[in-house]
């Protein structure tokens, strides 16, 4: 078997950046590298991903789906936790937080989801994978592995 990996595209549309005609996970991308062991590829995504967000961190708002929401709820909190429509929303943006927190090594206050949210300084690989799941729905955002036929 042969692995493709492949870097997701991304356009601007003057708020964010998205892939456009994409599912997340499947988005099909510029081939970047090809291994012959599916395990290789995952390890050479998993690389390129983390280098990706190290260098995207204070910018990665833009690259989240997620975060015009957890703007929203970090700064009128308490006015989403009883509202009927959010209130779901808002118990899994304090879960999330607690998991940034104990993941960091902080407190849940000073988890901040917010437009200058950046990344501590010496995460582990595991700890940065960790947090690409978090962030992302349980998918890398950057980079995927499809297998040829």
């Amino acid at each position: 078997m042969l692995y493709i990996v492949t870097e997701t595209h991304y356009e601007y549309n003057d708020e964010t950046y998205e892939s456009p005609d994409a599912k997340v996970g499947q988005e099909p991308g510029t081939p970047v590298s090809y291994w012959q062991d599916r395990k290789d590829a995952d390890a050479d995504a998993w690389n390129r991903e983390i280098r990706q967000w190290q260098l995207l961190s204070g910018s990665l708002a833009s690259y989240l789906d997620g975060f015009c929401n957890w703007v929203y709820f970090e700064r009128d909190g308490s006015r989403y936790e009883n509202d009927k429509h959010h209130s779901a929303e808002y118990a899994e943006f304090k879960e999330l937080k607690t998991k940034l927190a104990t993941l960091f090594g902080q407190s849940v206050d000073d988890i901040k989801l917010d437009y200058e949210f950046e990344l501590p300084n010496g995460l582990t690989t595991d700890q940065m994978k960790e947090v690409v799941l978090l962030l992302n729905d349980g998918h890398r955002a950057f980079f995927n592995v499809f297998e040829l036929p």
